[in-house]
């Protein structure tokens, strides 16, 4: 397909309405990059009439909302019944999943990004009502013309556990976003004030559910900790999520649970850190340690899914549940600022090699190649229908094509 055909794309935008998760990041990284990655793709953004309209660099695209709602186990009615009415009473050339989540009918040929399959990999991590309808959007995935995943580990689990075609699957990698970088020792000192932190620190960051495997790493600091005249904090940013919180529950007074922070504390603490710990169970890229690095946190990481291709030889690694592991990797660290030094370096260098610029190109390379799939195996092209406006009744509009365009 012509490079420079304007081409109209529909996104699920919906993780824009929620509180800080990887859904949400995504979005963000890669919208302002896909419009510089290529000038010629029309997007119109799609949401619930349930959620805000998009704040920030969502308000800078066009945005459509249909009937539903963002709550978990609602989401279907907008995929099954609102999303497919819109798409097929528009003019739309592609609809790009960035959860996964496809409609169950459409004329429009369709791209979805499969971040991980944590739920078929880890069972029992997630609530019941997630998994049920995660396992749902994963039974649909298989319809997509083209399938995106962050690494090669989860290509690997999208081939395996899902039946699907690898020629089908293509690796686009996240990338943490340009304010994550180093940043200056005032601007640091600000905030590590701000928050009442001194002295070193361990930094943990995600959301507070069984598979960031948290109690793993304050098992292992109380062993770090044991015999230090003046105990190192862990210090532990993002959101509440879900299942048991035991670790939170009497838990010393070097634990530090922050709660969400805003980015720039975010990249504050991150380069304050004497280490940057990431126990996760499952990871389909793992974002939080991309931002680690680019920011030069020394990090130590599972050794596990997709953490050991993300961090090359950047990082330490460890097993996700092997507490003595972490204790001696997190303990050697904080007696070594020469290696916490190496570490540092290495991390930034690793960190730059993700960039949200190259991950657009990959996408919107899919986009087209969707549509053009979907025209050689549908001689005549994808149907168009008629025309329509963006209306709350959740048509999406399109300009007309261009006199001579494709």
């Amino acid at each position: 397909m012509d490079p420079g055909r304007r081409l109209r794309v529909a996104i699920d935008a919906r993780a824009l309405a929620e509180r800080p998760c990887g859904f949400r990041r995504y979005l963000e990284g890669l919208l302002p990059a896909l419009r510089k990655a290529d000038a010629s793709l029309e997007t119109v953004l799609l949401t619930t009439r349930s959620a805000p309209r998009p704040r920030g660099l969502g308000a800078s695209f066009p945005v459509v909302r249909l009937a539903g709602s963002r709550f978990t186990l609602l989401r279907p009615w907008w995929e099954i019944r609102s999303l497919p009415r819109a798409l097929a009473r528009s003019e739309i050339d592609v609809f790009f999943s960035t959860t996964g989540a496809l409609p169950m009918t459409s004329p429009t040929p369709a791209v979805v990004m499969i971040h991980d399959l944590a739920i078929l990999r880890v069972p029992g991590i997630q609530p019941w009502y997630y998994s049920w309808y995660w396992r749902t959007v994963y039974r649909r995935c298989r319809r997509a013309n083209e399938i995106l995943v962050p690494s090669l580990s989860t290509r690997r689990d999208v081939i395996e556990l899902l039946d699907i075609d690898p020629s089908r699957v293509r690796v686009v990698p996240c990338a943490a976003g340009e304010r994550f970088r180093p940043s200056p020792p005032e601007a640091i000192a600000r905030v590590l004030t701000a928050w009442g932190i001194d002295g070193d620190y361990v930094l943990a960051v995600g959301t507070r559910e069984p598979r960031k495997n948290l109690g793993t790493l304050v098992a292992a600091m109380a062993r770090v900790n044991r015999d230090r005249r003046r105990a190192v904090k862990l210090v532990v940013a993002g959101g509440p999520g879900w299942g048991p919180q035991a670790f939170l529950r009497g838990c010393p007074d070097w634990v530090r649970v922050l709660g969400l922070v805003s980015d720039d504390d975010l990249v504050a603490l991150y380069g304050g850190a004497a280490a940057f710990a990431f126990p996760s169970l499952y990871e389909g890229f793992g974002l939080p340690v991309a931002e680690a690095m680019r920011c030069g946190a020394p990090v130590v990481a599972s050794a596990t899914s997709s953490i050991p291709e993300l961090v090359g030889d950047a990082a330490v690694l460890v097993q996700p549940t092997d507490v003595a592991g972490w204790a001696g990797a997190l303990g050697e660290l904080l007696c070594d600022p020469t290696r916490r030094l190496e570490l540092s370096r290495s991390a930034r260098r690793r960190g730059e090699a993700f960039s949200w610029d190259v991950t657009a190109q990959g996408v919107a390379a899919a986009l087209r190649a969707a549509v053009a799939t979907s025209r050689v195996a549908a001689p005549g092209g994808v149907r168009r229908p008629r025309a329509g406006r963006a209306t709350a009744a959740g048509v999406v509009a399109a300009p007309p094509d261009p006199p001579g365009g494709g």
